[in-house]
């Protein structure tokens, strides 16, 4: 399996845009076995001081 086919992706995000990704991610998961997708569904009052550090 080719090193770019491999590896870990995180996300955090509403479950609003989690709900509409989360097909896709199954799909990129089956294409490619050696990802590994971790997705954490989060109201906005997290992600707000998340995503400024």
């Amino acid at each position: 399996m080719p090193e770019e086919e491999c590896g870990g992706i995180s996300l955090i995000s509403p479950g609003s845009i989690g709900l509409r990704f989360i097909r896709a991610g199954c799909s990129l998961q089956e294409k490619h076995p050696g990802l590994a997708i971790r997705h954490r569904f989060a109201p906005m009052q997290v992600l707000r001081p998340t995503l400024r550090g």
